[in-house]
């Protein structure tokens, strides 16, 4: 299912202070949520991808909104922590749009503060903001605040890299086990009480079969002018080489086996299973690898279906130059 990437490379910090409250207290007030809410679909809880299809190599993305709902006084600044689990998602953006009608800033003057923090290494990501403070005689701070009953806190940019059910979760406050944790503080920095709703993904994919690959030249010279990169594919127990459609099998994603070029099934390795050879454009093969900049060694992949089933292996070779 398409949607928007928003792309953030590196970690982004938008704030060079600290999003850590001098708390005073905790005020009490009726049940206000912070929830995740799928942009597209509008729910916290959504299914991607499909049983008879592939996890794509790219994923897949889905933007949430994080929200605040509830009659929340004198709000003053705020701090919104996702963690995730990072075998399963990552995190490839996290912003707050002030000019959106739906932030709980919206409308709000003077240099409003922001800040954006990325760990896909820990698991979670995390948006902050804080409004101005008017000094009405010196050392006296008057913190600015607003009134909202409900409004937009966040937004973050996901990718679901690998199947299965996992959360996102809104971090409590003061828990430690993540750089930033989730607060609401209003204009006397006292905690403003919330209940954190989880988000619940699900990412369907078709098992890929895992394939042994065996490539030739085991050593391959970018100035050599062969012609064919020869690779020879074995697939586990179950699953039989002279199902695999070649016309379905690409090296490093993009690479398809040369059209003229021969296949057949035998036995090279010699271990009593046997494995299809097939074989690509040399030059393509080493286009690819110079736009790499591979050197050393490479690990390339090769893709494929027996039976519109995908399997996919890897093998390493040396790569040298001249």
């Amino acid at each position: 299912m398409p949607k928007r990437i928003v792309s953030l490379a590196t970690l982004t910090l938008l704030l060079l202070c600290a999003f850590s409250p001098s708390i005073g207290g905790t005020i009490p007030g009726g049940k206000r949520v912070i929830r995740i809410i799928d942009t597209e679909t509008g729910s916290s809880l959504i299914t991607v991808g499909s049983e008879t299809t592939p996890l794509p190599s790219e994923g897949y993305s889905f933007t949430v909104n994080v929200t605040l709902e509830g009659a929340t006084n004198y709000l003053h600044k705020y701090q919104i922590s996702v963690a995730f689990d990072k075998n399963k998602v990552k995190c490839t953006g996290a912003w707050i749009t002030l000019t959106d009608p739906n932030s709980v800033f919206y409308e709000e003057s003077g240099p409003i503060m922001k800040t954006v923090a990325v760990y896909n290494d820990l698991g979670f990501a995390a948006v902050g903001s804080m409004l101005p403070s008017d000094y009405i005689v010196p050392d006296h701070e008057a913190p600015r605040y607003v009134n909202v009953s409900e409004g937009l806190l966040g937004q973050f940019n996901f990718t679901a890299i690998n199947t299965g059910t996992s959360a996102l979760e809104i971090v409590p406050t003061g828990n430690l086990d993540y750089l930033y944790d989730t607060f609401l503080l209003d204009k006397d920095k006292q905690y403003i009480n919330f209940v954190g709703e989880s988000f619940s993904l699900t990412v369907l994919g078709s098992p890929i079969v895992p394939a042994t690959i065996d490539i030739n030249p085991r050593t391959l010279n970018l100035k050599s002018k062969g012609k064919w990169i020869t690779a020879y594919i074995e697939l586990p127990e179950g699953y039989d080489v002279g199902d695999i459609d070649v016309f379905t099998i690409l090296l490093e994603y993009t690479i398809p086996v040369g059209p003229d070029a021969p296949s057949e099934i035998g036995d090279y390795d010699e271990d009593g299973i046997p494995d299809l050879m097939v074989k690509f454009d040399r030059a393509q093969v080493i286009a690819l690898l110079m736009a790499l900049l591979s050197v050393d060694e490479a690990t390339l992949t090769i893709t494929g279906e027996a039976n519109e089933i995908p399997f996919e292996g890897t093998d390493t070779i040396r790569v040298i130059n001249g």
